[in-house]
């Protein structure tokens, strides 16, 4: 009977103290001053800003030295419009916000009616005059026209100065099965942090979140990321290395969608420089859609998307098992002499059943080569629901719900045993923004993250009940290095992680300034241990 036992990971509740920031890690800002044909600064213009994608907008005024900043705008194209009695009035056009980023739009108004008009398109600065913080910005050109080698976005981010893959991660149950593990500045791939839609989706290990076929799909569902490499303000916790934040689409106005489907075979590969032979088996689909458009114009909007992957690589293994003497019970002894030791009655069906006679090179020590070839088969199924929501211009609301679904069948060097091991992880997301005024405004959000991991190893063949060693019938195998050696055949029990955690972060930003009033974390993990394991909080 299979046990389980459950721990409370984390429950904390934090207020912290003001920090002062030039944008979010998941909007852009848009700052600026206001000034006349003399230089000389303009207070009290009306500024709206407007989404063009979405027709969202927000209203303020430049304060008493012609300044005017807007935060926590989502990334996009913008437009703003300046107007003052007096003046013309002036349109900034062809304007884009990128996440974590400030970009400085100054405004010269002109004298004239109200009816004169100035468009000026583009020529913005991209410098964060108010941000010390190191890093770069993903964008979705980038993510849509890069080559990727299983449309893993997150490859994207080594492109940072300081960011590469964690090798020593590649595949591990309890950390991530692929290339998904970041280590960034030298610190460790735990040390990174992993935002979507400003919230955690870290695995259990507190890990990048990762699927079997060691990718992270949904990269048509990605508006942008950025990476932060150091400098980057208290908001983001939990993170010592660095940190990536991810922003999903949403729908437009415009309703728009795609269908895709990349395939590579063995067909279109070459040799490895040390292979000898034909070229093994492969065949890798991946394929999907995505689609957005709105429900109310300019009101609410929806955005889904969905991606198969589907791989089949050829394996070829090696075992070293008894050879044909061995079996009957004749072994070499430390001379190379064969000897007739016997095999006993309780050993034989165990050594009949589960050592197949290999018929590959011979070692001369009573063991000898098998060699053979399996396909393993990787599926994976993404998908993303999102809802964005414009009640106003004081307020906004997001609901995001994603799924992620892998599994996979590894061949071992041993020919009747294969490894199952399966992967779940569901994220859903809730926030709300409200406007106070131009300059004072609270975000809201809630994170609900559940993630689960099976792993097992099955044979291939009908064991008989009369050989277990327990009620549980999983079985492990071992390969013989020597017959004279003395092993043990182990049953093992399988192995599963199911994981959930919850986020509820409360924000205020006034100014230039970002309050983290409230941050409410917590979550419980689930396990079942192999025997003897020892498992601690």
């Amino acid at each position: 009977m299979k046990r389980s036992i459950r721990r409370l990971c984390t429950l904390g509740v934090w207020i912290l103290m003001p920090t002062v920031v030039a944008a979010q890690g998941t909007t852009g800002s848009i700052s600026g001053t206001v000034t006349d044909p003399q230089k000389a600064v303009v207070p009290g213009v009306t500024i709206l800003v407007q989404q063009v994608e979405t027709g969202a907008e927000r209203t303020l005024v430049s304060d008493e030295h012609g300044r005017y900043t807007v935060l926590n705008l989502s990334p996009g194209p913008y437009k703003i419009s300046a107007t003052l009695a007096g003046f013309r009035s002036v349109i900034r056009d062809q304007l884009t916000v990128t996440i974590g980023k400030d970009l400085l739009v100054d405004i010269e108004m002109g004298l004239g009616g109200l009816k004169e008009e100035v468009t000026v398109a583009g020529e913005t600065s991209n410098v964060s005059l108010g941000s010390t913080t190191s890093g770069g910005v993903v964008t979705t050109r980038q993510i849509s026209e890069l080559p990727l080698n299983g449309r893993s976005f997150m490859q994207l981010a080594t492109l940072q100065p300081g960011v590469i893959t964690s090798r020593g991660t590649a595949k591990d149950f309890t950390g991530g099965f692929g290339s998904t593990q970041l280590a960034i500045g030298g610190a460790r791939p735990e040390q990174t942090g992993y935002l979507m839609d400003g919230t955690n989706i870290a695995d259990i290990s507190d890990k990048a979140p990762s699927s079997l076929s060691g990718v992270l799909l949904g990269v048509d569902t990605v508006q942008e990321f950025s990476v932060q490499t150091h400098g980057y303000s208290a908001e983001f916790g939990r993170a010592a290395g660095g940190v990536m934040s991810t922003v999903t689409k949403s729908g437009t106005n415009q309703m728009r969608g795609s269908l895709f489907e990349f395939h590579r075979g063995d067909g279109l590969d070459s040799r490895n420089y040390f292979a000898t032979g034909d070229l093994p088996p492969f065949q890798r689909d991946q394929f999907g859609g995505t689609v957005g458009g709105p429900i109310l114009t300019s009101k609410l909007f929806y955005f889904g998307a969905y991606e198969q992957l589907r791989e089949r690589n050829a394996v070829t293994q090696h075992a070293r098992l008894p050879n044909a003497l061995a079996h009957q019970g004749i072994v070499p002894n430390a001379n190379g002499v064969p000897v007739n030791v016997g095999v006993h009655a309780t050993t034989r069906p165990y050594l009949d059943l589960l050592f197949p006679i290999p018929d590959g090179v011979d070692f001369g020590d009573g063991t000898a080569e098998l060699v053979h070839s399996h396909q393993d088969p990787t599926d994976e199924h993404f998908g993303v629901v999102k809802f964005d929501y414009n009640l106003g211009r004081k307020d906004t609301l997001m609901v995001r719900w994603s799924r992620d679904d892998s599994k996979t069948v590894l061949s071992q060097s041993h020919p009747d045993f294969f490894e199952h091991t399966t992967t779940n992880t569901r994220y859903f997301t809730m926030q709300d923004q409200h406007l106070f005024s131009g300059n004072l405004l609270n975000m809201l959000r809630f994170a609900a993250n559940r993630t689960a991991r099976t792993d097992d190893l099955l044979p291939t063949i009908d064991i008989p009940t009369s050989l277990y060693f327990s009620t549980d019938p999983q079985w492990d195998y071992f390969d013989v290095a020597s017959p004279t050696l003395a092993d043990t055949i182990h049953q093992t029990t399988e192995s599963s992680e199911r994981g959930t955690s919850f986020e509820v972060p409360a924000s205020l930003v006034s100014g230039t300034t970002y309050y983290t009033i409230l941050r409410v974390t917590g979550g419980a993990t689930d396990w079942i241990p192999l025997p003897g394991t020892v498992t601690a909080c």
